[in-house]
């Protein structure tokens, strides 16, 4: 995890950003990106106030950009690129993130949602001390159909205790 960090998403990555967005095994796990891959979409997320902000950050690997994470209103969403699965990089993002959210941002609660056919998402959730707090039904633009989701919440009273040793 040493080459691992969170940054500012350059003006560079352009082409990087939308390619994390191209890949349908990675947008059907969001709820507002389309399949296929919407160029111009792309641009204005990627020129967004949210981006350029900081409250969307790159995830980068020895300065390459795999993944960006995003808190708006308490609410986190992420994504990694599928080379990286498995490897304990979104459980990072997801600490260094709601980090940030509570000791920058000062928000007292972090939510989250994930839909109930992504279990690694959960278990991510779960290891940064996430609680299940409930169910949840919304539209996947992607998979252009309603989905059942899991709601997750995790307070500022609980991450500051899991940060005692």
């Amino acid at each position: 995890m040493n080459s691992l960090k969170l940054r500012g998403i350059r003006a560079d990555e352009f082409e990087d950003y939308c390619v994390l967005f191209s890949d349908y095994d990675v947008v059907k796990m969001t709820s507002s990106w389309p399949f296929p891959m919407d160029e111009d979409l792309c641009r204005k997320r990627f020129e967004s106030v949210e981006v350029r902000s900081g409250q969307v950050s790159g995830i980068a690997n020895e300065n390459q950009l795999i993944g960006v994470i995003g808190h708006k209103n308490g609410e986190l969403g992420y994504v990694l690129g599928k080379p990286f699965w498995g490897n304990g990089i979104g459980t990072w993002a997801v600490a260094q993130k709601t980090r940030y959210v509570f000791e920058q941002v000062g928000h007292d609660m972090v939510m989250a949602q994930v839909w109930i056919d992504n279990p690694a998402s959960a278990a991510v959730l779960l290891k940064n001390g996430f609680d299940q707090i409930g169910g949840s039904r919304s539209f996947c633009v992607a998979r252009n159909c309603e989905m059942d989701g899991i709601s997750f919440q995790l307070t500022r009273d609980k991450w500051e205790a899991m940060q005692s040793p």
